[in-house]
């Protein structure tokens, strides 16, 4: 391969490099993992975002698909449930809004669709429309509950802005001196991209999987397909100097360069979502009383794992847990503590050595009374409130 060709090769390596840089936007959290750990609810997120298995409202959906029908079963509510929610996230820190409604059929399952708008500032926001399938897949015996499984369509529409763009290789390879690499500056300062995506999700949940434990396991993201049109876009820009040399009856130029340049213009990309955001979450809850039988008290416990579907993502788990304790038919109070990430890119997923958790600490509390239910969380940066009326 004579000079020329490596020259082309490298460039072209490097081209694609900053192409997967820029796709991947640097290290901004990324918006799929963003909208997965932002969860409105208020009794999910007072257990620091946890509780896969602990029976929650219409409200939790995004959490485990299986909540709705199983919800309107065990409860006897009502035949429609509503629930409204307003919070504040760490990623998120504008608003988190939630509307989410359940119809029950009865023995045929049970219906769900809702909204949510979630911005981090005037620049960055999303808006998601969700609908919810969920049944009866197995019936109960003499040891276990029975098993519901639902899923979630989500359909969500992102506007996100970056700065600070990474500076682009220059590639300059000479006779005499070889191959250079330089780095230029940027001449674009910033960018954005308009995301929209079409991701399904999977739960299952069982009450008495033992004797005072239920059991819940969430896959999220098992399959989507985005549409993204981005701004600034990468272009290679080959230049050839007018001086040649010529060796063994073969003439080269002396001097060639490739230099990467961002387009301030907006390009698509579309393709089926990346196995890498594929993750799951498996729950168990711990149900006994306390206080000579007084007081109600659950734990949650969530594990979840990433890098399961994707052999290039070195495996990551997250914890989630908390308590519960039910103070007669109205009031709950709530504690919650998470290892887990609030925020999340790609390349940190990808990197080996990189630690995607932090510590969490949340608390809440809850009142009840029939058809009306509020429930109010708090955090270090984050607070929310949930309200839900059973018709």
């Amino acid at each position: 391969m004579n000079r020329q060709s490596c020259s082309q090769f490298l460039s072209t390596f490097l081209l694609l490099l900053a192409q997967t840089v820029l796709a991947g936007l640097r290290d901004e959290p990324d918006v799929v993992f963003a909208s997965q750990f932002a969860v409105a609810d208020a009794r999910s997120a007072a257990h620091a975002g946890g509780g896969a298995a602990l029976l929650q409202s219409t409200s939790a959906v995004v959490l485990n698909p299986a909540f709705p029908n199983a919800y309107h079963k065990y409860t006897q509510s009502g035949s429609f449930v509503t629930g409204l929610s307003y919070g504040r996230g760490v990623l998120f820190e504008d608003h988190i809004l939630q509307g989410i409604t359940s119809w029950s059929s009865g023995e045929d399952g049970t219906l769900a669709g809702g909204y949510r708008f979630l911005q981090k500032s005037v620049d960055d926001y999303q808006h998601e429309v969700l609908f919810n399938y969920s049944s009866k897949v197995f019936e109960k015996n003499m040891n276990h509950g029975a098993v519901d499984f639902g899923m979630n369509l989500r359909y969500a529409r992102t506007f996100w802005s970056f700065s600070d763009l990474d500076s682009l290789p220059v590639v300059t390879t000479q006779w005499q001196t070889g191959g250079d690499t330089t780095m230029m500056h940027p001449d674009v300062n910033d960018g954005d991209f308009r995301d929209h995506r079409v991701v399904i999700d999977v739960g299952f949940y069982q009450p008495y999987l033992a004797e005072r434990l239920d059991f819940g396991l969430t896959f999220h993201n098992l399959l989507g397909y985005v549409w993204r049109t981005i701004r600034p876009y990468t272009k290679s820009i080959y230049h050839e100097s007018d001086s040649t040399i010529t060796v063994e009856g073969e003439t080269f130029p002396y001097e060639t360069s490739d230099t990467l340049r961002y387009v301030d213009e907006y390009t698509s990309q579309e393709g089926w979502l990346n196995g890498a955001y594929r993750s799951m979450t498996v729950g168990v809850a711990f149900r006994t009383t306390i206080v000579g039988g007084k007081v109600g008290l659950i734990i949650p416990a969530d594990l979840g794992l990433f890098g399961l579907f994707d052999q290039d993502i070195p495996a990551k788990f997250h914890i989630r847990t908390g308590a519960e304790a039910s103070i007669g038919e109205a009031l709950r109070l709530r504690f919650g503590y998470a290892y887990a990430p609030s925020t999340l890119s790609l390349s940190e997923l990808a990197d080996q050595d990189a630690s995607i958790n932090k510590h969490v600490i949340t608390g809440g509390a809850g009142l009840r009374v029939d058809p009306l239910s509020v429930d109010l969380y708090v955090g270090s940066t984050t607070f929310g409130l949930s309200i839900q009326v059973i018709m």
